[in-house]
């Protein structure tokens, strides 16, 4: 049998078995350290919005509305009054649009830990990030960047156990090479079902993350991108008092 006949066999039962085009293939590189992509999600009728970051072009750091006449926005208008290129929903908040839990920007303690014993929070120092558990102003030593949020939707590569959940979702999380990955769906999505996603191989289909992290869902999910000619806008319900931006660095 010729080559060009096993290779074209090969394509076939991939193609069958779903994996001729993983998602990891169809990222678009919007500028370097940037790249997007959209996944359908089959079992939820709907679509996941992903953004891929790279810590060594770009910083993340939480944008918190001023005191200037509001205490919320939208990530859009986030985005436009702090100069961010992308910004997603960031913390849990009250009725009275006091967010929870840590808050750190530029060092800077903003708002304290919120002692709630299965949220997590994503930690930023220079181009390195991770998700931990952590509920001490000690263990903040060295970090520029934090927001507290959860349930940790990965841990350790894997999925953890999660109560039965469906709504509208955003999310963050962190890949084997330590790149950020903001994602986001305004259909409603079970949260089990986006675990398993972004925790799935990129050959399988996946995004292969080894950690992340629910942020605030429901109607607060949103997510604004805008680099070059590619403009995304994931409106959510209502406004927000803390969005985790995306800035390039240098710039």
């Amino acid at each position: 049998m010729s080559w060009s006949i096993v290779r074209k066999s090969l394509f076939l039962v991939f193609a069958l078995l779903g994996f001729a085009h993983p998602a990891w293939a169809n990222f678009q590189t919007l500028q370097p350290g940037l790249d997007y992509q959209e996944i359908p999600l089959e079992n939820s009728g709907t679509t996941l919005h992903v953004l891929r970051i790279d810590l060594n072009h770009f910083t993340i750091k939480p944008i918190v509305v001023g005191s200037a006449g509001s205490t919320a926005l939208t990530v859009k208008e986030m985005a436009g009054k702090a100069g961010a290129v992308a910004v997603i929903n960031a913390n849990f908040f009250d009725p009275d649009k006091k967010p929870l839990g840590l808050v750190l920007r530029d060092g800077k303690i903003l708002n304290g830990f919120h002692a709630t014993s299965w949220w997590a929070s994503l930690l930023i120092k220079g181009n390195q990030a991770r998700i931990t558990k952590v509920f001490e102003k000690s263990k903040l030593s060295g970090y520029e960047q934090g927001i507290q949020a959860g349930p940790r939707l990965i841990v350790g590569g894997a999925p953890p156990k999660l109560k039965k959940e469906a709504s509208p979702k955003s999310a963050i999380g962190i890949d084997k090479k330590g790149r950020v990955v903001l994602a986001a769906t305004l259909g409603r999505v079970e949260i089990s079902e986006l675990a398993e996603l972004l925790a799935r191989p990129q050959s399988q289909g996946g995004l292969g993350l080894t950690q992340a992290l629910n942020l605030d869902g429901g109607s607060s999910t949103q997510f604004f991108l805008h680099s070059g000619d590619m403009q995304v806008y994931l409106p959510g319900l209502t406004k927000v008092p803390v969005g985790l931006g995306v800035f390039p660095k240098n710039s």
